[in-house]
């Protein structure tokens, strides 16, 4: 995803849809219906139809909250299709109104036409206050195996204010080869995938991050673990290629398995910095539950800078993001919040939206409260059992 304000040009989202011919992918419904992709076995020179039965039902028991959604029920039939027309359609077939009795199952039919194994990548443009239908922005070629794909960066590599995904993808050796897709001049598809780098070094399980100024082309942040310590690789973006630098490690109080990161611009001159939020685990200060620390990426000797030390939250349950707006650079976390409701503990539900607003000197200022989310609880358990 590329931002879209006045410093980072066009947003866009792009995601990838693992798509093997000819089948029924619900590639388009899965984008548009949020139902789970199914697919058939046909001949792969041919395209096939394949028809699936979908009921719409309330989601429980957050009816409240999540509304209505839809399931797919396994596929009732796949018939050959005419072999001219567009990569993938999906319909409804009916009276032609596509209107449909409410909890009443209707016909879908999904028709593809792909000639060989791929992937599908699609593009939603952001509007501002909303993202555009998805349409099919890249299909790669059989080269580019799902299940060798470690990674997906979307960010602009070309410093072209286009849309542009870097691909990670496993070597058979070691390390990550780099690719890189971009928009044509029309930014109506992207281009057949350039390799930039045959990162031969690079741990295949390596944590990319994409940062640059406003302008430029970006550049990456590895994040490994190497001998038990984290360690940060810059990978620099020359244009046409992409290239690793000395890898450094990081203190030994930043442990694997216990950081989480984002990418912030900080300094002067619109320089980026990681920033680095870890879990108090040394027990120094009992009411301090999670450190947040700065670390000038571009300087190669800087060290991480102590920024700020929060309370009452678990690190477990924050999840940290950089944005920059008009009002400046600010942090963004992500706050889950368990909750007691009757006889039952729920975890990892009321999140919530925090906002600090970012200076140069690294200090976070007073948090904005952005509001609470719709209540998702991922685990439950009763509580007399708690003490069991």
């Amino acid at each position: 995803m590329s931002d879209s304000n006045e410093h980072r040009g066009v947003r866009s989202i792009v995601g990838q849809f693992a798509v093997r011919a000819p089948i029924c992918r619900a590639a388009v419904a899965a984008a548009a219906l949020c139902v789970p992709a199914v697919q058939g076995d046909a001949a792969a020179a041919d395209a096939s139809s394949l028809h699936v039965d979908t009921k719409a039902f309330e989601a429980r028991p957050q009816a409240e909250t999540s509304g209505q959604s839809l399931r797919c029920s396994v596929p009732s039939s796949q018939t050959r299709a005419a072999p001219t027309g567009d990569l993938i359609e999906a319909d409804t077939p009916g009276d032609g109104t596509r209107l449909f009795a409410a909890s009443k199952p209707f016909g879908l039919v999904i028709t593809t036409r792909a000639p060989q194994s791929d992937t599908l990548n699609w593009l939603l443009r952001s509007t501002g206050d909303h993202f555009d239908a998805p349409r099919l922005w890249l299909q790669t070629s059989p080269a580019f195996k799902p299940e060798l794909t470690q990674q997906y960066v979307a960010a602009d590599f070309t410093g072209a204010h286009r849309a542009s995904v870097l691909i990670a993808q496993k070597r058979a050796d070691s390390g990550l080869d780099l690719w890189i897709a971009s928009s044509n001049v029309t930014a109506d598809a992207a281009a057949a995938p350039v390799l930039v780098a045959e990162a031969k070094g690079l741990a295949q399980n390596a944590a990319l991050l994409p940062f640059g100024n406003s302008g430029s082309r970006a550049s990456l942040a590895a994040l490994e673990t190497v001998r038990e310590r984290v360690s940060l690789t810059v990978i620099s973006n020359d244009n046409l290629r992409m290239t690793l630098g000395e890898r450094r490690m990081l203190p030994s109080n930043f442990m694997p398995g216990f950081v989480k990161t984002a990418v912030a611009s900080l300094h002067g001159g619109d320089r980026d910095t990681l920033m680095l939020v870890t879990p108090r685990l040394d027990g120094t200060d009992a009411d301090a539950q999670i450190d947040i620390a700065a670390l000038d990426i571009a300087d190669p000797a800087a060290e991480p800078v102590h920024i700020a030390s929060l309370r009452g939250m678990s690190w477990s349950d924050v999840f940290p993001a950089c944005v920059r707006d008009k009002n400046g650079a600010a942090l963004v976390l992500y706050r889950r919040v368990d909750a007691t409701l009757g006889d039952f503990y729920f975890t990892g539900g009321a999140p919530a939206l925090l906002r600090y607003p970012l200076t140069n000197g690294f200090a976070l200022g007073t948090p904005q409260d952005l509001g609470e989310l719709p209540g998702l609880f991922s685990e439950t358990v009763r509580i007399d059992r708690l003490a069991q």
